[in-house]
């Protein structure tokens, strides 16, 4: 018998994934509360689109909230009935290095959009002969190239354009888009008047390719940006100043197309807030604190470490198999507690809410699956009677060296 059958799991293994849990949200009420208010207040405000940044200690659920954050998006009436529809991009930040240029993050963040997706959009939009011949004007009217100088939307409505025939003039336009700069002989082909070069360029183009598809799909790109600590690296001071005024930018309301979430790993009182994200022009565009979600010591609470518990075994665990193993083999729990007695429970609550560290949603679950495989592995192989995690068995688990 393997540990799914002998402890009725939903899955193989006691653990919880980020990519394939994102439709659940453990053990946070109050703070998934406060993440959906802040979105439904940037979805009917000037900006339009969910702006803010997430942070928290390594471990402490930044990439299962942007997850979450993407799985609700697209399914919650709540957020969708009325409101802007999202297409949701993921994007790791790192690696960023002591001179990285914006550049890099453009391009990185245009692979993620897809070309695929530009192409569509533009499809969709200049979808008559008149608007494919002379796409300019049109472009400018619907107000879908609203920002950078007259060169550079010229250029783009010509990009956009080209994107729609295909071979090497389109190959030639995504790259354009990514901020390739192209020869003489190539720019001529492609009828642009201006290369991308300086931030601002960039800034505008991904905009006005946010504008597109918002015009093409009827959908608003968000950037789920992960790893957002790694800007702490950036040093150089041409390179802190592209990134501030980039996000400056990106932050503003001005820009109602496309929306950006950043989480950053940060302890506070033992690190540091990446520069770029934390000064006054980013905070006021944000709302100051209001902008700034901190995940820090949720768990840390006693009530709010054992809702985390029992959403985290309601979603691993069988329960109605466990209630019937329970009454057949008059085990000494309940359901929402198996496979571990009541007792545990309160260990382990009060092991979260002792100290900060240990209030980390990944610390609590890897105690627990350690716990329920020391259990398993424990057991006696000659009854079928199931081994509950009691006093005995967590205690080690949680204080290793008592």
């Amino acid at each position: 018998m393997n540990l799914r059958e002998y402890y009725y799991l939903k899955r193989d293994t006691f653990t919880v994934n980020p990519d394939a849990d994102a439709e659940v949200y453990f053990g946070g009420a109050d703070l998934e509360t406060r993440i959906r208010d802040r979105i439904l207040r940037d979805l009917n405000q000037d900006r339009a689109v969910p702006k803010f940044m997430i942070f928290g200690p390594y471990g402490g659920g930044k990439t299962h909230n942007l997850r979450h954050i993407e799985y609700v998006l697209s399914r919650d009436a709540d957020l969708r009935n009325g409101l802007p529809h999202m297409r949701s991009l993921r994007y790791e930040l790192a690696p960023i290095r002591s001179k990285e240029r914006w550049t890099t993050v453009h391009t990185r963040i245009m692979n993620a959009i897809g070309f695929d997706v530009v192409r569509e959009a533009a499809a969709t939009v200049l979808g008559t002969p008149e608007r494919a011949t002379n796409p300019l004007p049109y472009l400018l009217e619907e107000r879908v190239l609203r920002f950078g100088e007259t060169a550079i939307q010229a250029s783009q409505a010509q990009i956009f354009r080209n994107m729609l025939f295909g071979g090497r003039q389109a190959t030639l336009s995504w790259e354009w888009l990514k901020g390739r700069k192209l020869s003489v002989d190539e720019t001529q082909m492609l009828a642009t008047q201006a290369n991308l070069d300086e931030p601002s360029d960039f800034i505008h183009a991904l905009l006005n390719v946010a504008s597109l598809v918002r015009a093409g799909t009827e959908e608003k790109v968000l950037i789920l940006m992960d790893e957002g600590e790694a800007l702490g690296n950036i040093t150089n001071a041409d390179s802190i100043m592209e990134f501030e005024y980039a996000f400056r930018r990106l932050f503003d309301d001005d820009n109602d197309v496309l929306g950006l979430i950043i989480a950053f790993e940060h302890t506070p009182g033992l690190g540091r807030v990446p520069a770029v994200l934390d000064y006054e022009a980013i905070r006021r565009r944000v709302g100051y604190d209001d902008g700034y979600i901190d995940l820090t010591g949720h768990l840390a609470v006693v009530d709010n470490a054992k809702r985390f518990i029992f959403d985290l075994l309601e979603h691993l665990v069988n329960q109605e198999a466990a209630a019937r193993i329970i009454e057949e083999q008059n085990l000494v729990t309940q359901p929402e507690f198996f496979p571990f007695d009541e007792n545990a429970i309160d260990l382990v609550a009060e092991f979260a809410s002792s100290d900060p560290q240990n209030s980390l949603p990944s610390q609590i679950i890897q105690k627990m699956q350690t716990a329920v495989l020391n259990a398993f592995l424990g057991r006696d192989p000659s009854s079928n009677e199931r081994r509950l995690v009691d006093e005995a068995i967590i205690t080690p688990v949680l204080y290793p060296a008592s």
